[in-house]
């Protein structure tokens, strides 16, 4: 069975009302936070009233998308009626917002620093800051001046999008006369050898990578993690913990995609996301429990590090579940009930 996560240094205090923005279908995490002795209830909110993780929170509501002006007064007025004392961004928009407006909550936010955020949400960016600090990357070439002079002689390619995430903002190039619908800014990227690993960190307050567990992406669909196993892989885990330490305002959930050939010993890092990854379910199943972690530091407690007790070999197997209600009827997480929320005004 996988160890559980550490205890902290101080006393537990009260449990905590978290607020996980654009809750989609990561029902996964919402059963983690769940699972914490430290978090009383749990407020999800997302643009779909039909969004099916809001089915699994204590409380759900509907609000604008973040480009809406009205967006961050329902959140603030939410974040009222509710007593959320916990923000939890799960996508890159969530955090852009967040970072933009960083002294309006009450309720601590649990997101990287504006300078973090901006090396990991640009892929230009992260390769330029993982060259500067000699981590290993891709060859990586601007698509315009790939579309003049193609430097890469073996096909297929990939092409990549500069802000894309998951499987979003990716082509492949199988013959050099596809580049040509390929935008200016776009990267383009040699096919890497070896597997594919994700590296989930955990980053407290102090800077320090509480945690750095590797899993193997055995299967992927649409970008997310289908089969994936635990790995306890020492250079994989070194790397992973000298980025994570090394970035500047980090904090909390990391993921680091590297491609690993252990035949060469050849690797290369391509992405880094300052979030809740989509195998995260695979990491808490483990024994790591980044979500109890996120609440014991915002009730001041200090973590100890580094924990290493997690269960290795673990196997995760991803499958459809679904969650039936009436559309009609009267509840605190029903679509209609939650549309009745946008406005705020009056308490359930």
């Amino acid at each position: 069975m996988p160890k559980t996560s550490p205890s902290c240094s101080a006393n537990s205090g009260n449990p905590l009302n978290v607020l996980i923005l654009s809750v989609s279908a990561k029902g996964g995490l919402v059963k983690a936070f769940r699972e914490s002795s430290n978090a009383n209830r749990i407020v999800g909110v997302d643009a779909d009233a039909y969004a099916p993780a809001g089915q699994l929170c204590d409380r759900f509501y509907t609000i604008p998308k973040q480009t809406h002006p009205t967006c961050l007064e329902k959140i603030q007025a939410l974040c009222q009626r509710e007593s959320i004392d916990l923000i939890i961004p799960t996508r890159e928009d969530d955090i852009a917002f967040l970072n933009q407006n960083p002294n309006v909550f009450q309720a601590k936010i649990a997101t990287c620093s504006s300078e973090c955020f901006h090396i990991c949400n640009n892929k230009w960016e992260t390769q330029a800051w993982l060259t500067k600090h000699n981590f290993q990357a891709p060859p990586t070439l601007r698509a315009e001046y790939a579309k003049a002079d193609m430097p890469f002689t073996e096909f297929p390619l990939i092409a990549k999008s500069p802000t894309g995430s998951g499987s979003r903002g990716i082509e492949m190039l199988k013959k050099p006369q596809d580049i040509r619908n390929i935008p200016d800014h776009w990267l383009i990227q040699p096919l890497l050898n070896g597997n594919e690993y994700t590296l989930n960190a955990y980053v407290d307050m102090q800077g320090h990578c509480v945690t750095l567990i590797p899993h193997a992406r055995i299967r992927v669909q649409e970008g997310e993690v289908s089969q994936g196993l635990t790995v306890r892989n020492q250079v994989l885990i070194e790397l992973g913990t000298q980025i994570a330490e090394a970035l500047p305002g980090a904090y909390g959930p990391m993921t680091i995609q590297v491609f690993f050939d252990t035949l060469s010993s050849h690797l290369a890092v391509t992405d880094i996301n300052p979030r809740f990854g989509g195998g995260y379910p695979l990491v808490h199943r483990s024994g790591a429990r980044f979500t109890e972690w996120l609440i014991q530091e915002a009730q001041g407690m200090t973590l100890p590090h580094p924990f290493t007790a997690w269960e290795n070999n673990l196997m995760i197997l991803r499958y459809r579940e679904s969650l039936f209600f009436k559309k009609d009827a009267p509840g605190p997480n029903s679509p209609s009930e939650s549309l009745q929320h946008l406005s705020l005004e009056k308490g359930p």
